[in-house]
């Protein structure tokens, strides 16, 4: 660029970087006040796009806060053999503790074994009032946890009672127990007779499985109800099925057969307070857990 001077002189002024820059730009320049012109297809595909963008947002949003969680399980197999997880239980069977057999089917007599061994106490299948409660309470989550009589699910969904609940059943139990025995006491001192029984139920094992016998020779009926209750170590691989059944027992040769003439009438209506394997986690609800059959006839 040249500039004229007084006296006649011209100068050159130097170019700034910003003129450069133009100068070697090839690029077509377009004016400002040019604007491109609006198509419906792009309103179109922007409108879609951002539909898509809203629902998947709001869906991810709704599973996070309210959705269930899928979970994916994998299995291996168990190699400890020989670990013998326990097994828990407490129920009670209306009819006296020493009116109560087992038959173990498909195998022979010879093959069993003594291993463990059940508490059994005499008590009395009706319930006191708050342990009425206890009760109803342990029903109704047992039935909302296993509507349409689902009893299988994820682990996820597992569910839980109230502590107290447990705890309950248990000290009313044992509330009715203590009683029953003062009661049984009292009624031998007026009749004069010995207890013939040692007071546990065996528990038979086959070599395969462990499960347990209820069995008594005694021929004395003492109290109307059976608290079944302990822990004992029972194997993992399938073993043979055990029915409880109501008669007497007619000693370790004929430990699985009926007298003749000799059994009494028993009734199998019974309840679970608490079945489960393995350590005990308070409160969890297992599917046996609040079960209750009653038998109209006693026998079936």
């Amino acid at each position: 660029m040249r500039m004229s001077l007084p006296g006649g002189v011209l100068r050159h002024r130097r170019p700034t970087l910003q003129e450069i820059v133009q100068r070697l730009d090839a690029f077509d320049k377009t004016a400002d006040e040019i604007k491109e012109e609006k198509k419906t297809s792009g309103a179109i595909i922007s409108i879609v796009c951002f539909t898509v963008i809203g629902i998947l947002v709001f869906g991810e949003l709704k599973t996070y806060i309210s959705g269930d969680t899928e979970f994916e399980y994998k299995f291996t197999v168990d190699t400890a053999f020989d670990e013998q997880p326990e097994l828990e239980l407490d129920m009670i069977v209306a009819t006296p503790c020493t009116n109560l057999v087992a038959q173990l089917s498909g195998t022979a007599a010879e093959g069993f074994f003594l291993l463990n061994q059940f508490k059994r106490d005499p008590t009395r299948f009706e319930f006191t009032e708050r342990e009425q409660r206890y009760w109803d309470e342990l029903k109704r989550v047992h039935g909302v946890t296993k509507p349409g009589g689902m009893v299988f699910k994820g682990l996820e969904k597992m569910e839980f009672v109230s502590g107290h609940v447990e705890e309950g059943l248990k000290a009313e139990a044992e509330v009715k127990q203590r009683e029953e025995a003062i009661a049984i006491e009292k009624e031998r001192k007026n009749n004069k007779q010995e207890d013939t029984f040692g007071g546990a139920i065996l528990l038979i094992g086959n070599g395969i499985n462990v499960f347990h016998i209820l069995a008594s020779d005694s021929q004395k009926d003492e109290g109307t109800a059976c608290r079944v209750h302990g822990r004992v170590r029972v194997n993992k691989v399938k073993g043979d099925s055990v029915i409880i059944t109501a008669g007497k027992g007619a000693g370790i040769d004929g430990l699985f057969a009926h007298v003749d003439g000799a059994s009494n009438a028993g009734n199998i209506s019974h309840r679970i307070a608490r079945l489960h394997f393995g350590p005990w986690i308070g409160g969890l609800l297992t599917p046996l857990a609040g079960t209750e059959q009653i038998s109209e006839s006693g026998m079936h």
